[in-house]
């Protein structure tokens, strides 16, 4: 078993539970690669101040069509985490999926836009963030059977072997 562990950290030019003190949130990361159909990614999202109300963040990737998003305590609506005032610590794990298709579409480029809104004036007023995703598509192929078995008496057997993904142009694959 693993465990992951992050860290906050907060300025020091006051008191940090004063409402207002540096209003922002962090991400663990502004970049990664994924493998299209592979592991999902993760990243954490954390304000880094108490916020005088809730505070929402929305997650708005580039391109829909090549993402899924999901969060450890869940979406308040789609792909967007909430956090309460009461638990404004408590950060926020992300995992984000790449979308197989059937496609071979080699490397593709997804931004993830994340957008803080709240009744919190300070936290209304913080700026949109970036975060960069890369996802890559390999070709390949799929062979029905791991091993078959003939005999030189002429015995034989079948498998079949098709494309992983549709290619760009012939495939030629030699046996």
């Amino acid at each position: 078993d693993t465990a992951e562990a992050y860290f906050v950290l907060f300025g020091n030019d006051s008191d940090p539970n004063t409402p207002g003190y540096d209003a922002g949130f962090v991400l663990s990361q502004s970049a990664f690669t994924l493998a299209e159909g592979d592991e999902p990614g993760t990243f954490v999202i954390a304000l880094q101040a108490e916020p005088t109300s809730d505070v929402d963040i929305v997650i708005t990737p580039s391109s829909a069509d090549d993402v899924i998003l999901s969060s450890n305590t869940g979406f308040v609506s789609p792909n967007t985490v909430r956090f309460e005032q009461a638990t404004w610590d408590v950060p926020k794990v992300i995992s984000v999926s790449a979308i197989a298709d059937s496609l071979t579409e080699g490397e593709e480029t997804v931004t993830l836009t994340l957008t803080p809104s709240s009744a919190d004036t300070d936290y209304s007023a913080v700026s949109a963030q970036d975060m960069t995703l890369t996802i890559q598509d390999a070709p390949g192929i799929i062979v029905s059977a791991s091993a078959v078995t003939v005999s030189e008496s002429g015995t034989t057997a079948a498998f079949d072997v098709t494309l992983a993904t549709q290619p760009s142009s012939d495939v030629v694959l030699q046996v």
